[in-house]
């Protein structure tokens, strides 16, 4: 699968961050340091809700049990092996795609 459009880099920007749906997949969009970066939006360790979590730098942290993921890889930073997905990301005339597959 290819890249699918998903949002305008204005409702990412609005906020920092936004939650869409694809496929049935919660991911959040965040903007950080003049780009786009997607990951999965569902904690991998009790289901927290991500897209609700701190974010300090490129860091965010889960709202529920404070596991804290780095936004540009999706890597656990204080749990290794809780990992969340990441998607690659693109903008082309202010639309943002991510990647699929």
């Amino acid at each position: 699968m290819g890249f699918v459009r998903v949002a305008s880099l204005d409702e990412v920007k609005k906020d920092g961050r936004k939650l869409i749906v694809v496929n049935n997949e919660k991911i959040v969009l965040f903007f950080l340091e003049g780009n786009v970066y997607a990951i999965n939006a569902v904690c991998p360790h009790k289901g927290g809700p991500l897209e609700e979590g701190y974010i300090s730098d490129e860091e965010l942290v889960c709202p529920w049990h404070a596991f804290m993921y780095n936004i540009k890889t999706g890597e656990c930073l204080n749990h290794p092996g809780f990992s969340v997905r990441t998607y690659n990301t693109k903008v082309e005339d202010e639309k943002v795609f991510i990647k699929l597959g």
